[in-house]
Formats: C-alpha cells, sequence, structure tokens
C-alpha cells in the first residue's frame, strides 16, 4: 500500500518539445487534457500540490528525480528517443486509463507483479491485455471526470471537425460556428517553453469550450469526453470509428458519414456524476494500491461493459499502421508522421 503522507510524491505527466523528433513538431491539447483529469483526481484525493511533481513524457524510462507514484492515464506507445517501457525505477506506476497495445509493452506488463491493478482506457486494450494480468479492467478515461459548467454558451464550435460537417449541418446552426483544433504548432520553441505553451494552449481552449460552447462538433476523443463530462453538448463525428473509443459510447452515440442523416443537432449531455465518483474512488484506490482496488475496479469495469455499443471499424491504412506499430514503433512513427500524415487529423 502507498501512504500518501508526503514523503512520497505523485506525478503529473507533461508534454512537450520530443528533441529526437526534428525541429517542427505540433503538440496535441488532448495529451495536456489528460493531465489536468490527473490534477483534478489529486484534488479529490486531497493530495497536497506541492507532493505533486512534473514528469515529462519523454523522460518516463530516463527519469532521474525525486521518486513519484505516476498514473499512466493515456496512450503509452514509445516513440523516437522516448520509450516508455523499462520504466525509470525513481517512478511506481499505476494504471488507470491506460493504453498501449505494442507487444514490448504487453510482454513488460505480463511481467508486473500478481496483484498490480490495470485499469484501461477502452475495451480493444482490455482485451488485449487480459491474457497478460488477471487484474485488467476497463476503466474509461479520467477525462470524462471534469465538473459540470454552470453557465451556457451561445456558440458553436467545431474542432477539428471533418469538412463535411458543412455539408450536413442545420444552416441556423452553421452561422454560428467557429473552428478550433487540438493541434499546436510548437515551431520555433526551446523544449522548456514548449511544455508551458502546451498547458497554457490547452487551458485556454478548454475555458473557451467551458465559457462559451453551446454545442460542440468534433472528432477529437479528448474534446468529446471532457466536454460530455462538462455538460456541454457534444456530437462526436468521424470519417471512422476505431477502438479508442470502445468506451465513450456509454455517454453519447458515435456517428460517421454514413450516418450523417441521424444525428441530433440538439443532444442533451447526459449526468452520471455517479460514475465520476466511481471513476475518482477507483483510480484513487488503483494509485494508492487500496486493497479495495480490485473491488472498484470490477464494478466500473461493469459499468462500461453494459453500454449500447456503437460500430468501429478501421480503413485498411489504419490496420496496416497499428500492425506495425505492435512489431516496430519507430518504423510506424515514420508512417504516421510521413506516409499517413494527411489522414490522422479531422477524419
Amino acid at each position: 500500500m502507498i501512504e500518501g503522507n508526503g514523503h512520497m510524491k505523485f506525478g503529473r505527466i507533461i508534454y512537450g518539445y520530443n528533441p529526437t523528433e526534428g525541429k517542427h513538431q505540433k503538440a496535441n491539447l488532448g495529451d495536456a487534457i489528460q493531465t489536468f483529469a490527473v490534477d483534478g483526481l489529486y484534488r479529490y484525493m486531497g493530495i497536497p500540490e506541492g507532493d505533486v511533481l512534473n514528469v515529462r513524457r519523454t523522460e518516463l524510462s530516463s527519469y532521474s528525480g525525486e521518486k513519484v507514484v505516476l498514473p499512466f492515464q493515456g496512450c503509452f506507445i514509445n516513440t523516437n528517443g522516448a520509450p516508455i517501457f523499462p520504466v525509470s525505477e525513481n517512478i511506481v506506476p499505476e494504471y488507470f486509463g491506460f493504453c498501449s497495445s505494442t507487444r514490448k509493452d504487453k510482454k513488460y506488463i505480463s511481467e508486473m507483479p500478481e496483484n498490480k491493478v490495470i485499469g484501461c482506457r477502452d475495451e480493444h486494450v482490455w482485451r488485449y491485455l487480459r491474457d497478460c494480468k488477471k487484474n485488467v479492467y476497463l476503466t474509461g478515461c479520467l477525462t470524462a471526470t471534469f465538473p459540470r459548467r454552470e453557465n451556457e454558451g451561445d456558440t458553436v464550435f467545431l474542432v477539428d471537425a471533418p469538412a463535411e460537417t458543412k455539408d450536413v449541418m442545420p444552416k441556423e446552426l452553421l452561422k454560428k460556428t467557429e473552428k478550433l483544433s487540438q493541434s499546436f504548432d510548437m515551431k520555433g520553441m526551446t523544449v522548456d517553453e514548449s511544455y508551458e505553451k502546451v498547458e497554457r494552449a490547452t487551458r485556454k481552449q478548454l475555458s473557451i469550450l467551458k465559457e462559451r460552447a453551446s454545442l460542440v462538433v468534433t472528432s477529437r476523443l479528448h474534446v468529446a469526453s471532457p466536454c460530455v463530462a462538462m455538460g456541454i453538448p457534444v456530437i462526436l463525428f468521424r470519417k471512422y470509428f476505431d477502438d479508442r473509443y470502445e468506451w465513450i459510447d456509454k455517454f453519447i452515440p458515435l456517428y460517421t458519414l454514413d450516418k450523417a442523416s441521424e444525428i441530433d443537432w440538439s443532444p442533451t449531455p447526459p449526468e452520471y456524476e455517479d460514475i465520476k465518483k466511481l471513476m475518482f474512488d477507483t483510480a484513487g484506490a488503483v494509485i494508492r494500491e487500496d486493497e479495495n482496488g480490485k473491488e472498484l475496479a470490477a464494478e466500473l469495469h461493469a459499468v462500461f461493459m453494459d453500454r449500447n455499443r456503437c460500430l468501429t471499424k478501421k480503413p485498411f491504412y489504419v490496420k496496416a499502421y497499428h500492425s506495425v506499430i505492435k512489431a516496430a514503433p519507430k518504423t510506424a512513427n515514420f508512417l504516421r508522421e510521413v506516409v499517413l500524415k494527411k489522414y490522422t487529423a479531422e477524419t
């Protein structure tokens, strides 16, 4: 059991410039949104800010700072020059909302202690890892725990929505639209500057959506999830949905282009404060390695497994990419950034 008594520190993963990937890089603000969700969990757990340390995403294997308990909440696939596993000996990894499906990572996870609880973000990852450990559960993503807002906005935001949105959206809504993007250009920044500016840009965008949005149309998982949690009406609209989305359909429908005629353009945001509390309680128990962690994780798993599943599928190029990434992450990174770059956003 890990005690949060001031002797053990807790970590939050931060995102910025990767020195090994070239000069012109773009950050995904959705990564920092996951960090803010962990901040919210720490507040719920009563962990003082002074006990929370930043850990750079690119240094999970090489981190040499003060020992920290670190929630692995998010997607953890090796990138150029920034391996995830083996994790630094100064990091105690705890898994909630975890996503990874490479063979190397699966082998590492299979070698963890028998009592380790692995909370998987989506059903695909849970299926992939369940033969590794008997304590593998579907827990969803902590970005679904943001607090509900008190106000209502008057602007329709298109956040990396498909180009076809303008062809199917009612004209009265189209007149109210503004565009935003989760892609943040880090060109010209130093490494240190990038971490600060990514968080600043993320906070600004979240604030805009919270204060001004009457409706959000997006293709992005980590736009839809925090907006749903905040009580903002959301339409999740993409050309296709892959298995990353095999949990958020607990809360909202998934619309593809061929289902555009079925879109409800006046959606009512779901209320699920009881599930938020269960997610917080489960994540807290997992992070502290409490004895009731398995029981809570099993309860949360049952909640997410009990849902009307939307159809997910992958185009051939996405299947090829995912096949390569399991065996050769560096090659897959090249495919994503060079060969398949035009397919990776606004899909």
